[in-house]
């Protein structure tokens, strides 16, 4: 599990790792830093593109809203990130960017870490409130960047 996390031994850390240290310096507010704005800002700065324009709402009631009047956060998130250059992929390996049906949250925006040997299923790191939320489970749906299925950029 420690290898999912800070990535590839001996190189430095990757996209990946510093994006969970990103996410786990910074406070989850609904609007500026949730789930969904930070895998957007990870796409932003792996692939150089930036989402115009940028989404735009206040609180968690915002965020549905927003969401609502988009077909849904898979139609929303479909559009925005093949705006960033992503497409959709059955076989997400570490940096490719997911939503996932979570416990008690719903669906939630995620970040791959990648598959080990002992999981039949891919990790994920998601954005908490107070925390990194790490699971293995498959996606609801994926995006992986254009000729990179690994999306490990560092």
């Amino acid at each position: 599990m420690a290898g999912l996390l800070i990535g590839a031994a001996g190189s430095g850390g990757d996209a990946v790792a510093e994006e969970l240290r990103r996410w786990a310096t910074l406070p989850f507010i609904d609007g500026e830093t949730d789930c969904g704005l930070c895998v957007i800002d990870y796409v932003e700065r792996a692939t150089g593109r930036m989402l115009a324009p940028r989404p735009r709402y206040a609180g968690k009631l915002g965020g549905q809203r927003f969401l609502r009047r988009r077909g849904g956060f898979e139609a929303f998130a479909d559009c925005a990130l093949g705006q960033l250059g992503l497409i959709r992929t059955d076989d997400p390996q570490r940096g490719a960017v997911g939503l996932l049906n979570l416990p008690g949250s719903g669906l939630t925006a995620c970040l791959c870490l990648g598959w080990t040997t002992t999981a039949d299923l891919p990790w994920w790191a998601a954005r908490a409130h107070h925390e990194v939320v790490v699971i293995a489970q498959n996606a609801v749906a994926a995006w992986r960047m254009k000729g990179d299925a690994r999306c490990h950029r560092q």
